[in-house]
Order: structure tokens, then sequence, then C-alpha cells
């Protein structure tokens, strides 16, 4: 039997390099990978029989589900989001998990979901909490990095009034994270730094966020129009990871990878998401040292100081288990 990975569709104008990231949380566990196969289009693989780790988000299109007969999964990680809930669950698709149970799923929401359904479900995890396995820490390079940390820029005049008048007393701040998150000055791109700094500003001192790296995990699918370079791409950002201070972020596809390699990690919760994002971070934030953003006001309860360059703090631990859980089942199935 060949050897599967999931890869993403390729057709849409977008991307998220953490699904790429989760795909190398998979592939550690086996000795060689023989094909892709696109998660959007899992219904039409008809090649070898192939081995697969189904974990992660599932799916843009629900139309094309259930797999191939051809596919033999491993359920671990698994997420059904609320956009693809009623096909993922209807009697067709139950009959279908049923088969692979137990179905392991990435947030409590999905497993009480299917348990309702009587399929076999329990809470795994995610498998990126595993990737320690292969992408080790290393000492720190003294470099922060914000990876699309949330916040928002209003259009009202009296919040652009705001961000106007903290562009002019802090204007030299201003264009440096302008400059680092947009790679451009002008007015637009000024403006959105300049509400970005009396967000973040409450949390983290000015050192902190002039001399941070600001980067992005969505990402155009014409900057890097492969596969190979997509999976070569996510291993150099997670290369970064491995060796940072610390890392800020609002993707959990960031944050979870840190929590594997050790890398201290602060997530940023929209409580204002919606229910698409909402339903993916039960028990997963519990995982995590979060920061509350709730409109332009940031909460943190770790420490009641500002947090400067040399601020220094211990992840939770409480991911180790889930971790050993889901390294035991992956190493037997693609054994």
């Amino acid at each position: 039997m060949k050897n599967g990975l999931l890869v993403y569709s390729d057709k849409y104008e977008y991307f998220n390099i953490g699904d790429y990231i989760q795909s190398l949380a998979a592939k550690q566990y086996f000795k060689e990978i023989d094909v892709y196969v696109c998660r959007e289009q899992l219904d039409t693989y008809f090649g070898d029989d192939v081995k697969m780790i189904f974990n992660g988000w599932f799916t843009h299109e629900p139309d094309n589900w259930p797999p191939s007969l051809h596919i033999h999964p491993l359920f671990v990680s698994f997420h059904i989001n609320s956009v693809a809930a009623e096909k993922l669950t209807n009697v067709t698709s139950i009959s279908y998990l049923k088969k692979y149970e137990p179905i392991g799923c990435r947030d409590k929401k999905t497993a009480e979901l299917l348990k309702a359904l009587n399929v076999n479900a329990y809470f795994s995890g995610c498998l990126t909490l595993t990737l320690g396995k292969i992408y080790k820490r290393k000492d720190p390079d003294g470099k922060i990095y914000f990876v699309d940390p949330h916040f928002k820029a209003n259009k009202d005049i009296k919040y652009i009034t705001k961000y106007l008048i903290t562009l002019l007393t802090k204007y030299r701040i201003i264009k440096i994270i302008s400059n680092k998150m947009y790679n451009t000055t002008n007015m637009h791109s000024m403006l959105k730094a300049s509400a970005f700094y009396g967000t973040y500003s409450n949390i983290f001192s000015d050192d902190v966020l002039t001399n941070a790296e600001y980067l992005c995990q969505e990402m155009r699918s014409s900057e890097i129009s492969n596969h190979e370079n997509r999976f070569l791409f996510a291993e150099n950002l997670l290369d970064k990871y491995c060796s940072a201070n610390f890392i800020v972020t609002s993707r959990i596809h960031c944050a979870l990878p840190c929590l594997g390699i050790g890398t201290p990690v602060l997530y940023v919760e929209n409580q204002q998401q919606a229910e698409t994002s909402h339903c993916r971070l039960d028990g997963l934030r519990e995982l995590l040292h979060t920061i509350k953003c709730n409109g332009s006001e940031l909460t943190f309860n770790l420490t009641s100081k500002k947090i400067t360059q040399n601020y220094k703090f211990s992840n939770k631990t409480d991911y180790q288990v889930l971790a050993d859980n889901l390294e035991k089942a992956c190493t037997v199935f693609c054994k």
C-alpha cells in the first residue's frame, strides 16, 4: 500500500500555509510519501490503495465527500467545520465514518457532534502538537514574531480621528510598524498600523512592537504555485518558529505548532469571531496562554506589566498527554 499526504486546492485566490504545516505533522510518521491527494478532491482518487492520516479542517467542498474507497484513513485531529457539517453528518457520511471508528477529533465540538450521531469519537487535539518529533527547539535568536495578530481597524470617523492622533503623536513608531506589516507607508497602511498600535501598545512595550517581525500565514496562491514549494516554505517558517524568543499570533496553526516545538507562544483570540472560526477552538484554547481581543481591547492575565523584549514565560504543559497519544496512534498506523 502506498503512503499519501493531504495537499490543498490551488484554485482559490488565497491559501493558508497552516494547512501545509498540518500535513508536515502527518508526514513525520511516514518513511516516505508516494502520492499527494487534494483534500477537496478525495472522492476522485482512483490510484493505488493509499494509507493517509486525515487531520485538519474539512472541507471547502463538502459535496466531494466521502472519500474514495482506495483511501485507507486514520482519523485523528479531524475537524468538521460548521459550513460543511450538514454534508459531513448525513447518512452516507456517518456510515463512512463508522467504518473507521474511533474518530479522533481536533476539537471538542466535533467530538460532541459525532457522538450525538452515535459515532465513536473522542477529543484527540491537533497533530501539530507532535511537531517536536522532528522540528526541535533551538537556542533563541532574540527574535519576536507577530503572526497575523488580530485587531480591528474601524472605519467610523470617530476611530479614524483617533488613529490620526496616534499617528501624529507616535509617527516614528507607526512608520516602522507599517513598513514591517505592509511593506509600505502610504496613508491607508499607516492608519491600519496606528489601529494595531493603539490596541497592542496596552500590553506590549514600544521596543517589542518596533523590533518584532510581522508574518502572515495566508498567501496568494500565485505567490507559491506548487505543493513542493509550499511545503518548503512551511518548513522554513517552522525553522523560524523553532528559534524565536516568543511568538504572538491569532493563527491556531502557528500557536499549536509552537506548543509542539516548545517555543513560547501567546494566542490572541478574537472574541467577536464568526461561528466558522469559533467552532474550531473548544479544547484547544485551554492549552494556550490566551490574550482576549474584544474590539480594540486586549485582556491578558499572565502579567500585569507591559511585555518587553526580555519577557520570559513557559507554555502550559497540558498538551503533552494529547501529543503522546497522537504520536502512539500515528506510529502504529504508519508501521
